[in-house]
């Protein structure tokens, strides 16, 4: 064997954990809403099969109702802890990585509000 004379590093730097931009204080990221907008994304496939292949109803309400209640407390967390900060929700939409993840929100709102306009039909007009 030979010797390079070089010595590679087998411990971890020490450097600070810093938060990144897409999540300040505690706040959710947004790629996290990508979970309901599957779940809501599923339920509408079951929904699709539902009315050409006659399968079952409540696989796709569960789905349905689980989008909806995680995407309800992601956004109330997500709204809620960022108050805290000025600019905290304009800093997200400019971070490279994180921005495009924030139209997650209102497109998980709209998948969920069309489904729930069978049943609430003023508000899904």
């Amino acid at each position: 064997m030979t010797d390079t004379g070089t010595d590679v590093a087998l411990t971890p730097t020490s450097q600070g954990r810093a938060l990144s931009p897409a999540t300040p204080s505690g706040r959710p990221a947004l790629s996290r809403f990508g979970i309901p907008l599957a779940l809501a994304g599923l339920g509408g496939g079951w929904s699709a099969a539902r009315s050409s292949l006659g399968s079952p109803v409540w696989p796709e309400e569960i789905l349905y109702g689980a989008a909806s209640s995680l995407w309800l407390v992601l956004t109330a967390v997500y709204v809620f802890r960022g108050l805290r900060r000025r600019g905290a929700f304009r800093a997200d939409l400019r971070h490279q990585l994180a921005g495009p993840f924030a139209s997650f929100i209102p497109l998980v709102g709209i998948l969920l509000s069309s489904h729930c306009s069978q049943y609430l039909p003023p508000w899904g007009a």
